[in-house]
């Protein structure tokens, strides 16, 4: 019988990371949806430890995600859908 080990999850640092500083905006949701998903995980997991510190960096995280969410959605209302501009580029 074979054992087949899932890969470990990526860290919510990381994927809070790429989110923040992901400039495609094509894959900005995606990178959002990610993190938000791996912190909010992270916050279940860490909920019954005394990890304050931690609890506190992953609740930044979230509101970070939330400002930068809010204005993603801000700029595609104000300019419509996403289109490929000069090489290749978003704008």
């Amino acid at each position: 019988m074979s054992v087949h080990a899932m890969p470990p999850a990526p860290d919510w640092n990381e994927l809070y990371r790429l989110a923040i500083t992901e400039t495609d905006v094509r894959n900005l949701a995606m990178r959002i949806a990610d993190a938000h998903r791996a912190i909010m995980e992270g916050m279940e997991a860490t909920a019954t430890e005394a990890r304050g510190e931690e609890q506190q960096r992953m609740n930044d995280a979230l509101h970070g995600l939330l400002m930068l969410q809010k204005e993603f959605e801000s700029r595609l209302q104000a300019y419509g859908e996403l289109r490929n501009g000069p090489q290749g580029r978003v704008g």
